[in-house]
């Protein structure tokens, strides 16, 4: 039984620490990028429509973002897709930096 509650928490636990890693990585400057510098929206994606991606009833023009996987690697635009989760960094000048599409899960 506790084998079975540690395997769903390692795959959560893991993706918290890549998504510490990528705020380290946002900034774009030597400089570390703080939390504090970043809003980020996490959902399912409701819509996409061209670049505009919906998320939580919120529309999001994702074609100056980075996208990537949850290992940091750049994916394809068109990976951002209805159904898939997705974590969405916006900077405090309100430009979003970086979309982290996750893979489906299947369970």
């Amino acid at each position: 039984m506790g084998s079975s509650s540690m395997e769903k928490l390692f795959p959560v636990f893991v993706c918290i620490l890549l998504l510490m890693a990528f705020l380290s990585l946002l900034s774009g400057s030597p400089s570390v990028a703080r939390a504090a510098d970043y809003t980020v929206t996490e959902g399912i994606v409701e819509r996409v429509s061209g670049t505009i991606v919906t998320v939580r009833g919120n529309n999001y023009d994702v074609s100056k973002a980075r996208v990537v996987a949850p290992s940091g690697g750049g994916i394809p635009i068109a990976e951002i897709a209805r159904g898939k989760k997705v974590s969405i960094f916006v900077s405090r000048n309100d430009k979003i930096t970086t979309v982290v599409v996750y893979p489906s899960m299947v369970e």
